[in-house]
């Protein structure tokens, strides 16, 4: 916290109480660090796994202090996996859509990319132009 809430006088680092109105600030900053504790557990849910488990962890640390990562952290919680919009895949297979097996994508080459010429100045002596 750089600014007071009530005031929003700068503050000096630990300061326990506002130097401008007075305000205690030893219970606001306790109450961020639950709120930054939360999000850290949620985000390991996350990587667990467990989206309900990062849910409730978000939920409760914005309601201890609203946070832009942890509403973006909801946000992505919220968006349907497997949906076209996203490119995703729920299905056993990752980057191939739901309804679509493996089998199915057999007998498909995969496209040649091709690439520009190179530039006058690249080729060599004689080679020909495009």
């Amino acid at each position: 916290m750089e600014r007071c809430p009530n005031c929003r006088a700068r503050l000096e680092e630990g300061a326990q109480h506002c130097r401008r109105c007075g305000m205690e600030l030893q219970l606001l900053r306790r109450t961020e660090h639950a709120a930054a504790v939360l999000r850290e557990r949620a985000v390991a849910a996350l990587a667990a796994g467990d989206p309900q488990r990062a849910r409730r962890r978000l939920e409760r640390a914005q309601a201890l202090s609203a946070d832009a990562l942890a509403g973006q952290l909801l946000a992505f919680i919220d968006t349907p996996r497997g949906s076209a919009d996203t490119g995703r895949s729920g299905g056993p297979h990752p980057g191939i859509p739901d309804g679509l097996s493996a089998g199915a994508t057999r007998g498909l080459r995969p496209v040649a990319h091709r690439h520009r010429d190179p530039a006058p100045a690249q080729r060599g002596p004689g080679e020909p132009g495009p």
